[in-house]
């Protein structure tokens, strides 16, 4: 009997051994709740401090497509302008049913553009690209009715050119516009092309002014700054600060802040 009890109270111990082993590794594994809400609030931390950033990359990431693709845009006229004797078509008309045909129109079916959606700032594409308008959404060419610095002796037409002609139809009272390339002088700062927004349509338009007040303003679609292409091939990612001071624009206007004009 005694030695049945020896062997049982060695058996406790080391049952008693093996349990407090088991329990400390438990702890070991397991989180208290404490413990827990550190981590969540530590993941919390880091990730308020990693957005920004990211949405920032994104930005960028939109920006350098949007100047690629007006770049592109700028291409195409070049090409049609080899096709058609130098001249940039900005809009003209449809004799038929009266219709305007704006310049992006002319770039699709003439294919001097490969894709549509080329047209388009990517912060609108995909809700202008399948409108029933689609082509009056698209990047602005520049318009230069309507302001006396581009008429025939206006300081603008003195030092890029007087290039605006004109076809007036008189029938149905529509005048379609073009620019002659052969007229243009300082091309490097001529912008033909501009990321766009206008006011009242709220999205890109076909057209920009450098006129102050214009609903059809310059956008500051991406960080607060624009893209502009040039007559001559190239294209800049500018702010509204250096439009005004290098090329006299005077309207601008930022979907997340409002307008600015000069």
């Amino acid at each position: 009997m005694r030695h049945l009890n020896y062997f049982a109270e060695k058996n406790v111990k080391k049952m008693a051994i093996r349990y407090e082993k088991r329990r400390k590794i438990q702890q070991n594994l397991y989180f208290t709740l404490i413990e827990l809400l550190v981590v969540i609030a530590i993941i919390a931390i880091l990730a308020s401090m990693l957005l920004p950033s990211l949405n920032r990359a994104r930005e960028v990431s939109k920006r350098l497509n949007c100047m690629t693709q007006i770049r592109e845009s700028m291409r195409g006229m070049q090409l049609y302008g080899g096709d058609y004797d130098g001249c940039y078509v900005f809009q003209n008309h449809n004799h038929s049913n009266t219709t305007w045909i704006p310049w992006g129109k002319h770039m699709i079916q003439g294919k001097y553009l490969s894709f549509k959606k080329i047209l388009y700032c990517p912060r609108y594409a995909a809700t202008r690209m399948n409108d029933v308008y689609p082509y009056f959404y698209t990047y602005g060419m520049l318009y230069t009715g309507g302001d006396s610095r581009w008429s025939s002796t206006g300081e603008f037409s003195e030092r890029y050119g007087y290039f605006r002609v004109t076809d007036w139809d008189a029938t149905h009272s529509m005048q379609d516009v073009y620019y002659t390339t052969k007229r243009m002088k300082n091309t490097s700062n001529l912008a033909i092309f501009a990321d766009t927004f206008n006011i009242t349509k709220n999205s890109g338009f076909y057209y920009y002014t450098c006129l102050s007040g214009s609903n059809s303003a310059i956008g500051l679609n991406h960080l607060n700054t624009s893209i502009l292409a040039f007559a001559d091939g190239h294209s800049e990612i500018l702010s509204a600060k250096d439009m005004n001071q290098r090329y006299q624009m005077k309207s601008f206007y930022n979907p997340d802040k409002g307008s600015l004009f000069y």
